[in-house]
């Protein structure tokens, strides 16, 4: 807007003479100025209340997102971890099988190694750890 006052458009003269008068004027200058500055104040308490807002509903979808995900792992973990007890229970069961069947233990250790896909050096492991449990 152009603060000439000889400007065509009415609207911007009468604005232009309403703010040399607030210039003018002492105290509505000070009464505006007072209000800019709570306007201010307002914004910049808004703007902080809204930024910590902000981080406690990120906190909270965070928390909640890292539950969702631990469950998970912790759920999967859980799950491998049956998996291999089973897994162990199965080849002592076997284990304890062959060894009653009078095989020899290259024997044992081979069936081993057939039956649950093993390679001769896990199966010889296998073999050597629960045969020494089992006593």
């Amino acid at each position: 807007m152009n603060r000439r006052r000889d400007n065509p458009n009415p609207l911007a003269v009468s604005l232009v003479k309403e703010i040399d008068g607030y210039n003018q004027d002492k105290k509505r200058r000070r009464a505006l100025m007072n209000l800019e500055t709570r306007l201010y104040d307002e914004r910049k308490l808004g703007l902080e209340q809204g930024v910590k807002i902000g981080i406690d509903q990120g906190l909270t979808q965070g928390r909640q997102e890292g539950l969702t995900q631990g469950r998970q792992e912790g759920r999967e973990e859980g799950l491998a971890q049956g998996r291999n007890e089973g897994r162990v229970e199965a080849i002592q069961a076997a284990l304890t099988f062959f060894k009653s069947q009078g095989q020899a233990p290259t024997e044992v250790v081979a069936n081993l190694s057939q039956m649950f896909h093993l390679s001769q050096q896990t199966a010889q492991n296998y073999y050597d750890q629960l045969a020494v449990k089992q006593g």
